[in-house]
């Protein structure tokens, strides 16, 4: 754990789930990409999977980083900010 900042669960647990989000992910993009791009080099097709992985990173990465900054700033802690982050993602779906 780094000084103030526990880091290291929420990453080993994003590094746990990660060959599981593969495996579900995989069946919806491959065809895709390989309907897109059927003609062309094989290379495309994977510059397609890894801007895909790098969206998907970046944009989880930020989510915890915002979802950390606001649960630091308005002091909220453990599973207080847990009830807090479901209520809210609960609405997002609702309102989805």
């Amino acid at each position: 754990m780094i000084e103030g900042l526990p880091i290291t669960p929420g990453f080993l647990l994003g590094l746990s789930t990660g060959p599981v989000c593969m495996a579900t992910c995989l069946p919806v993009v491959a065809p895709f990409a390989m309907g897109r791009f059927s003609g062309d080099c094989a290379l495309k097709r994977w510059l397609f999977f890894a801007k895909f992985l790098a969206g998907r990173l970046v944009a989880y990465a930020s989510t915890g980083l915002i979802t950390g900054l606001a649960a630091t700033r308005l002091g909220l802690t453990g599973t207080r900010m847990g009830v807090y982050a479901m209520l809210a993602l609960s609405l997002l779906m609702i309102a989805y």
